[in-house]
C-alpha cells in the first residue's frame, strides 16, 4: 500500500518553517504555539469579556471551526471554551484582588458573564471557593490572619 498524500495545510505549514529557517528566523519555528494559535490566543485574552465563539475565531485565521479546534487542542491541551473560561477567571481572580470597589457580581459582568449566579457556579467550580471568599481569603492572607481549619 502507497503513503497516504499529505494534507495542503501539512505542506504549507513545512514550508513556512522553511522559509523562516531560511530567512533566519530559527526562533520563530521554535516558538510555543503556531503563528494562528497563537493569534487567536491573542483575541481571546483582548476581547475575554465578548461573545466569544469558534466560528468566529475560526474565520479570523481562515480555518475551518472544527479543524482550528483540534489544533488548538493538541497545541494547548485544552479546548477552546476551556481556554476561554480559564482567561476570564483569571482576570476576574485580578479585579477581585486588585479592585476592591467592585462587587462580585460587577467582576463577572466585566469578565464576560453577565448572570452572577452562574458566575458564582462556575467561579466556584474552577476555584473552589465563591468570588467573595475568595478575595475575603487573600485580604486575610496580606494581612496575616490564618485561615480557620
Amino acid at each position: 500500500m502507497g503513503k497516504q498524500c499529505p494534507k495542503w495545510w501539512d505542506w504549507r505549514e513545512r514550508l513556512k518553517q522553511c522559509l523562516m529557517v531560511i530567512m533566519g528566523r530559527e526562533e520563530a519555528v521554535t516558538s510555543a504555539h503556531s503563528a494562528q494559535i497563537g493569534q487567536v490566543i491573542q483575541v481571546i485574552e483582548s476581547n475575554y469579556d465578548s461573545d466569544l465563539d469558534v466560528a468566529s475565531l475560526a474565520a479570523r485565521v481562515f480555518l475551518s471551526p472544527s479543524y482550528l479546534s483540534k489544533r488548538f487542542k493538541s497545541e494547548t491541551g485544552m479546548t477552546i471554551r476551556e481556554f476561554i473560561v480559564q482567561t476570564r477567571l483569571n482576570k476576574a481572580k485580578d479585579m477581585l484582588l486588585h479592585d476592591f470597589h467592585l462587587k462580585a457580581y460587577e467582576v463577572g459582568a466585566h469578565v464576560g458573564y453577565p448572570d452572577p449566579t452562574y458566575f458564582n457556579k462556575l467561579f466556584k467550580r474552577q476555584v473552589g471557593l465563591t468570588p467573595k471568599a475568595f478575595r475575603d481569603r487573600a485580604v486575610r492572607q496580606s494581612l496575616g490572619i490564618h485561615d480557620p481549619d
